[in-house]
């Protein structure tokens, strides 16, 4: 059998679930924000966008997944219907070994890496079901 441990896609639905949090726009603008567009601010495809277009459009919300991908421990889910991205890991990389208490530190810390202080006893779990159609 295998595991599949990352996105489940077809032509209608999506599934994603995680251990981690919920923050919305506003919060990522302003918790890792600068750090995002300092880092994605001379791509060809942004250069001579003011940090203003940078976080209105849709540039913020695709640097930030790929920002956080390159920590490449986290995944993150972001609704087309929504402005609250989803932040975590999935349970298939909790090791066997490893309690849940243990595990939810592990994510807390991860996320504090990029720069968003979650508490290990506000990581969650999260589930996000969506079919087009």
């Amino acid at each position: 059998m295998k595991l599949k441990t990352d996105f489940i896609t077809n032509s209608s639905s999506t599934s994603f679930i995680v251990w981690g949090t919920v923050i919305d726009r506003e919060g990522l603008k302003e918790k890792i924000g600068d750090k995002v567009f300092e880092l994605f601010k001379n791509d060809t495809c942004y250069k001579g966008e003011t940090k203003e277009d940078f976080f209105d459009g849709d540039m913020f919300g695709e640097s930030l997944e790929e920002y956080i991908s390159k920590s490449g421990k986290l995944e993150m889910y972001n609704s087309y219907y929504s402005d609250e991205y989803t932040i975590g890991q999935s349970p298939p990389r909790m090791r066997d070994d490893q309690t849940l208490l243990e595990f939810k530190e592990q994510v807390s810390k991860m996320i504090l890496d990029i720069g968003i202080l979650v508490l290990p006893e506000d990581v969650s779990y999260h589930t996000i079901c969506e079919r087009d159609g």
